[in-house]
């Protein structure tokens, strides 16, 4: 079990790498890869706040590269479109208030970019 984590874990950085600098901004599912993977390691976590953290993690890398303006704007829009996946799998998760603080301050900061965003 340890090593499939592992696994998971070194996918996961590196699609991170490649998600944020746009390396592959021409192949779409590389998003819902990095999401099934975030998914799959916040299954593997062993309490609800750590599961939480993995996902908002992932929505907020999704959230930064959406705000870069160095990246192309196709890719930056799929970002958008992609965050409510791991946000709505992380408001599941939430069982304490600190997950539910955590998941509000995500969400405050993703509010503030769409207008940005959009205009």
């Amino acid at each position: 079990m340890l090593s499939h984590t592992n696994r998971v874990l070194n996918v996961i950085y590196d699609l991170k790498a490649c998600i944020r600098q746009g390396v592959y901004s021409d192949y779409n599912r590389l998003l819902d890869e990095y999401i099934d993977y975030a998914q799959e390691a916040a299954l593997m976590a062993n309490t609800s706040s750590e599961k939480v953290r993995i996902l908002i993690d992932c929505a907020y890398l999704l959230l930064d590269t959406a705000k870069d303006h160095r990246v192309a704007n196709h890719w930056r829009q799929q970002c958008i479109d992609k965050i409510y996946r791991p946000l709505l799998t992380a408001q599941r998760y939430a069982l304490v208030t600190e997950d539910d603080r955590y998941i509000r301050m995500f969400q405050y900061q993703y509010t503030r970019l769409l207008p940005q965003f959009f205009n």
